[in-house]
C-alpha cells in the first residue's frame, strides 16, 4: 500500500529528474535574454505605458510565475 508521504516523495523526485533531463537536453534558461526582453518591449510598445504600471506588472509577473507553477503541480498531483 502506498501512503500519501510516498506519493509526495515520488512526485517531488520525478520533478527533480525532469529538471535534470531538460537541462541535459539543452533546455534554455527560464529567464529571457536581455535582447529578447527588449525586443518584446519594443513590439508591445511598453515605453508608451505609465512607468508605475509597468513596474507593478513586472513585480506581479514573478508572483504569477510562482502561483501558476504551484497550481499546476497540485493539479498534476491530484
Amino acid at each position: 500500500m502506498i501512503n500519501s508521504a510516498t506519493k509526495i516523495y515520488d512526485f517531488v523526485f520525478r520533478g527533480l529528474l525532469a529538471e535534470e533531463a531538460l537541462d541535459a537536453a539543452g533546455r534554455r534558461t527560464r529567464l529571457f535574454p536581455l535582447e529578447q526582453e527588449a525586443e518584446t518591449a519594443r513590439t508591445l510598445s511598453i515605453d508608451l505605458l505609465d512607468d508605475a504600471h509597468v513596474v507593478a506588472a513586472r513585480s506581479m509577473a514573478h508572483n504569477y510565475e510562482a502561483v501558476a507553477a504551484i497550481e499546476n503541480a497540485v493539479k498534476q498531483l491530484i
